[in-house]
């Protein structure tokens, strides 16, 4: 009898290994586009505790951190304190475990401290990660306050193709001091410290983002919180920001009218929003902004569309501006402009325009959660969509203690790997009763 020949066999089971190998090569490189996006990866930086009593002459250690909302590859951190110096001087700092100081430079009231992952090009930080313990030696009773420059500071984070390195610094937040008398208990905080309501309640508020609309002479300033809170706007024609403007109320987002700016110049501005006994302030990065001109065109060039904001419990404002190829503002197109909504239980408010800015409130009337499609069209042109979610039970979230970065898996991201692990049981099947059967 003449023996089998396995060539085929083993062709076989050649082909659903490399097709086995090749599904985990794409399911690792989905998962890493969805999970890991690390270019969108922000960062709040600031010392813990933020609030504290500090005995007059005993050390007083604190813990430089930041809060991310994903994990990362950190490549180096930068940071410049400023401090009163005849309330507080800097005896030492300590890099934490993993990283090493590449320079400091230290002076009265002030220092500049830069760090690099020690051994390695990148360090692994997860969603809340330690740089760096601080002592300072209190010098006198009263109030101190030690604060973060952002402007000077940046938090260096490898992108997920390690093909290039950005600034994830998206705001610090300051530290308020109490120096009593030495008889005082101290108040260390060490790397190991979980946060508690007392100490970091308000550490977790972060600025999610800031955008602005620029109009000939006003700004409209967009800002999303990761909490409840009021925000004021400092902004001006330089650095110095002498200019400011508060919000009214507490909220998750707030949309803040910078008025009397002149037209076709650069201003500065920057957010900052404190917690709610006023004694601990979080900043947000310096940013810029121009202000534009009215154009006498009448071609536009392209459109600006935004709803704000995307969540809401029943109410959004549109906002939308056309802009000649030269990047001026068009007014008069409100009888032109048109919008509207997906689903019927959405009432759109006239269109108003001021200075070529053209906005519109968005009212919900359903009961039910539900996503809905604003979309806006210029005659036959089409401005923008955007999608908003209504949820009539919509409640603000307001800080507590504990990790509120962990990662949630979308719905996308549970159905790539349900599929892709029952893909691979079957193929796994296939090749087991392949070998049994030789």
């Amino acid at each position: 009898m003449k023996a089998r020949t396995p060539l085929r066999s083993e062709r076989l089971v050649f082909t659903i290994v490399v097709i086995i190998t090749v599904i985990l090569l794409v399911g690792s490189a989905i998962l890493q586009r969805i999970v890991f996006k690390a270019e969108s990866v922000n960062g709040a930086l600031h010392f813990t505790p933020t609030t504290l009593v500090a005995p007059l002459g005993k050390p007083l250690s604190l813990v430089l951190q930041s809060d991310f909302d994903a994990s990362s590859l950190g490549a180096g951190i930068q940071v410049s304190i400023d401090y009163d110096p005849t309330a507080l001087s800097l005896d030492s700092v300590k890099p934490s475990s993993g990283w090493t100081t590449a320079k400091i430079d230290k002076s009265p009231g002030t220092v500049f401290w830069v760090a690099v992952p020690s051994g390695a090009a990148v360090s692994s930080l997860s969603t809340r990660s330690v740089f760096a313990t601080f002592v300072f030696r209190p010098l006198k009773n009263g109030p101190a306050e030690i604060k973060i420059d952002p402007t000077r500071s940046a938090i260096a984070l490898m992108t997920s193709d390690a093909t290039a390195v950005y600034n994830a610094l998206n705001s610090v937040q300051n530290s308020v001091l109490t120096i009593a008398p030495s008889g005082a208990s101290p108040i260390v905080a060490s790397e190991s410290t979980e946060p508690t309501p007392t100490n970091s309640g308000f550490g977790l508020q972060r600025l999610v983002s800031t955008d602005e609309i620029a109009l000939p002479q006003a700004a409209i300033v967009l800002v999303k919180l990761q909490f409840s809170g009021r925000v004021v706007v400092n902004f001006g024609l330089t650095s110095s920001l002498s200019g400011s403007v508060e919000s009214s109320s507490s909220s998750m987002y707030h949309a803040l009218k910078l008025s009397g700016l002149e037209s076709a110049k650069t201003y500065y501005y920057q957010v900052a929003t404190t917690d709610s006994q006023g004694s601990s302030k979080l900043l947000g990065a310096v940013k810029s902004f121009q202000t534009v001109a009215i154009s006498r065109n009448l071609n536009v060039d392209q459109y600006s569309f935004q709803v704000f904001p995307a969540t809401a419990r029943d109410q959004v404002k549109v906002y939308i501006t056309a802009k000649d190829d030269e990047g001026n503002l068009l007014g008069n197109l409100q009888k032109t402009l048109s919008l509207k909504a997906s689903r019927g239980e959405v009432k759109i408010l006239p269109l108003s325009e001021v200075d070529g800015l053209y906005q519109a409130t968005v009212e919900y009337t359903g009961t039910n959660r539900h996503a809905v499609v604003i979309s806006a069209t210029n005659g036959n042109q089409e401005v923008g969509s955007q999608a908003v979610i209504f949820d009539p039970d919509l409640i603000a979230k307001e800080a507590t203690s504990g990790n509120q970065f962990i990662l949630s898996l979308s719905e996308n991201v549970v159905a790539t790997l349900i599929g892709l692990l029952a893909l691979l049981a079957v193929l796994t099947a296939l090749l087991w009763k392949l070998a049994r059967s030789r």
